[in-house]
């Protein structure tokens, strides 16, 4: 089983390597859909801080 922390550190990691990514390509004027990929979050505690 997972614990908090670790699913918290796990989703601070993806939330970084998101608002970079996006950050480089709007930078580079080009914003790429990734189509066909679908998240669900249902199920998970919703994150301090979390603006969306």
């Amino acid at each position: 089983m997972l614990r908090e922390e670790d699913i918290m550190e796990d989703w601070t990691i993806i939330r970084k390597a998101l608002m970079r990514s996006s950050s480089s390509a709007t930078a580079a004027g080009t914003v790429t859909p990734t189509s066909g990929v679908s998240v669900s979050l249902s199920g998970l505690p919703a994150m301090a801080g979390a603006s969306g």
